[in-house]
């Protein structure tokens, strides 16, 4: 088991264990969850898109997914301040 977590950690970007401190990370982790609740409570999302002005229905579903996948890779790009490794 040991040998098999050295690989993968041999294979990690060199700062993977600041990973926590990403927004893109925190971003994907908070979508996760939000994804989760969704599928545990389906109706919740047909209330929220029933609750939007008339003229974005149409638009959210079909862009949702798009937006929130650029949105992460934008904030990854983004310059986080310094780094304290």
């Amino acid at each position: 088991m040991r040998a098999l977590l050295e690989r993968l950690t041999a294979r990690l970007v060199d700062n993977w264990r600041l990973a926590w401190k990403f927004w893109s990370v925190r971003i994907a982790a908070l979508l996760g969850v939000v994804a989760t609740y969704l599928l545990a409570a389906p109706d919740t999302l047909v209330q929220v898109i029933a609750a939007l002005p008339p003229e974005l229905r149409g638009w959210v579903p079909p862009l949702l997914g798009p937006a929130l996948t650029v949105a992460i890779v934008l904030v990854r790009l983004w310059k986080q301040g310094e780094r304290h490794d």
